[in-house]
């Protein structure tokens, strides 16, 4: 009978704020295998001013309802973090698979698979930046106007 070994690290990661360590860190976990979640998310834009419309169609059989709301809870965030760090809008997102460990999943596993998720397939539809529109306006004294 062959011996099985099994090898632990230690990682720590030390970073200023804002510069990936969340991401570096469940990236290994995912690479690692230690994340037991799966979802495939359909992704479609919506009509300008909509906001977010999220739908799921898994049945409670193939993801506990506990994970689907940790997906329903996540998906507003990882949108907000959006893409190039501007939030994105207008979207109707459905949950259309989902899978579980029955003994080794976590909702934690949800919260970290949502947005990685959710960003791949926004990378991967192409989606683009549009110019932000930003609204201001500014008051001087009339004295230092122009004509």
């Amino acid at each position: 009978m062959a011996k099985t070994t099994v090898v632990r690290r230690n990682v720590g990661v030390f970073a200023h704020v804002d510069a990936g360590k969340t991401t570096t860190t469940e990236h290994m976990l995912y690479e690692s295998g230690q994340i037991r979640a799966v979802l495939r998310f359909k992704i479609e834009p919506g009509p300008c001013g909509s906001g977010l419309q999220y739908d799921s169609q898994v049945r409670a059989e193939n993801l506990l309802p506990q994970y689907q709301n940790e997906v329903a809870r996540r998906v507003p965030q990882a949108l907000q973090q959006g893409l190039y760090g501007w939030e994105v809008v207008d979207l109707k997102v459905t949950l259309i698979e989902g899978e579980h460990h029955v003994w080794h999943t976590h909702p934690l596993d949800f919260a970290v698979a949502t947005p990685m998720g959710i960003m791949d397939g926004l990378v991967n539809t192409e989606t683009m930046l549009l110019e932000p529109m930003l609204q201001f306006r500014i008051t001087v004294p009339e004295e230092f106007g122009g004509k």
